[in-house]
């Protein structure tokens, strides 16, 4: 399992994104609310936060 964080769509981050998706492994996208998700990944579910304890919560409630 890999989680990312594609807040500011870091070109980096989106290849690996991209190449861990592709290869099938389970993946979890988190992203700040300001980032707007791009058409690409518009049908993969993806957790919102607004700060560090508000993804940490939601992060532990995803993987339990």
């Amino acid at each position: 399992m890999a989680i990312f964080n594609i807040s500011g769509l870091n070109p980096n981050v989106m290849l690996e994104l991209g190449l861990a998706y592709g290869i099938g492994k389970p993946v979890i996208i988190v992203k700040d609310n300001e980032t707007k998700v791009i058409i690409d990944l518009g049908g993969i579910e993806n957790i919102k936060y607004e700060h560090a304890h508000d993804l940490m919560t939601k992060l532990y409630k995803a993987l339990i």
